[in-house]
């Protein structure tokens, strides 16, 4: 990612709930470049963009998001860890997509920024 300081520093002034939406969308960018073979670099950048937002998050909100933000950093550095064999496993590029879309709709759904029922 270029210009990582000016990202994280428009990101950390950025409401909690927006916070939280951006990485549903960094996810959401992984998830799909994740089953595109011809993707792997957007796949790559998204996964780092999506660890970095989830490393910068100083969450003020309730045990349940925190632990859901916990678990997706520890997960993210996991799989950028072992990118090369991530990648080279379609079935694990399906199960990590379908795994990232989860988080995406629950991060949104934690936001706010999108009412329930939309």
């Amino acid at each position: 990612m270029k210009n990582v300081a000016a990202v994280r520093e428009r990101f950390e002034s950025d409401p909690e709930r927006v916070q939280l939406g951006s990485l549903a969308s960094a996810l959401a960018r992984l998830r799909s470049f994740a089953t595109d073979d011809r993707l792997e670099k957007a796949a790559r950048l998204a996964l780092e963009e999506s660890r970095l937002m989830a490393e910068w998050m100083k969450s003020e909100s309730d045990g349940d998001t925190h632990r859901l933000l916990a678990t997706i950093r520890a997960q993210l550095v996991d799989w950028e860890a072992d990118w090369p064999t991530l990648w080279a496993s379609s079935t694990r590029r399906v199960s990590t997509a379908q795994t990232v879309e989860q988080w995406s709709m629950e991060l949104l759904d934690i936001s706010g920024l999108i009412p329930r029922g939309a």
